[in-house]
């Protein structure tokens, strides 16, 4: 994953009908194949009626969709495409209940994309954003000014250790440098790291 890819946090539903056939679909976390097989479980034994539970998902190095018996290119593969379009990490599953009369390809794709798309905008959704961490060690006065600056600097305090000293890890973008200077904290470089941020 990269800076700006987003990612499903939080589940989301969606539906949509035609001609008596339900698709109920759902937009779910899942960061490595141990939890994608568990969400896929999950939805099978409370849909064991469905008659096909196509999707598609992108995992961090891996994505990859399944039609589970829809005709090639109709379901799995462009919930995938989907999740492609949108730089999103997550499942995108469709539990199909067929109502007796064939939709064709055009229709069931758009059925199941237009479910999907729902589930996608009710899940809860982050961004990958690039942080770092700067380790500093500062007296209490300075750390009590640090509290105060904090939500105003957009930075975030972290795991202090108070002893003589206060030695503390502020979170925030490469920036934080710069806004500090003017408020005369000086930083030693910090280490970058992936983390995901609510939008």
């Amino acid at each position: 994953m990269k800076e700006g890819d987003k990612v499903i946090t939080k589940k989301g539903e969606g539906q949509s009908e035609m001609l008596g056939s339900s698709f109920l679909a759902f937009a779910l976390p899942c960061a490595n194949k141990e939890e994608l097989d568990a969400q896929l479980a999950s939805i099978r034994s409370l849909h064991h009626k469905a008659n096909h539970i196509p999707y598609g998902f992108r995992l961090d190095g891996q994505d990859g969709f399944s039609e589970d018996g829809e005709p090639s290119g109709s379901s799995g593969r462009p919930l995938l495409e989907f999740l492609r379009a949108e730089d999103a990490y997550g499942l995108l599953a469709v539990a199909r209940y067929f109502g007796g009369t064939k939709l064709g390809v055009g229709n069931l794709r758009r059925m199941v994309l237009e479910a999907g798309k729902q589930a996608y905008g009710q899940a809860e959704i982050s961004v990958v954003r690039q942080l770092y961490a700067y380790d500093l060690e500062v007296d209490y006065a300075a750390y009590d000014s640090l509290t105060r600056l904090s939500s105003r600097l957009d930075f975030v305090i972290a795991n202090p250790e108070f002893g003589e000293m206060v030695k503390v890890k502020l979170i925030s973008d490469s920036h934080l440098n710069e806004r500090l200077e003017a408020k005369w904290f000086r930083l030693n470089p910090g280490e970058p790291f992936l983390d995901l941020v609510k939008p």
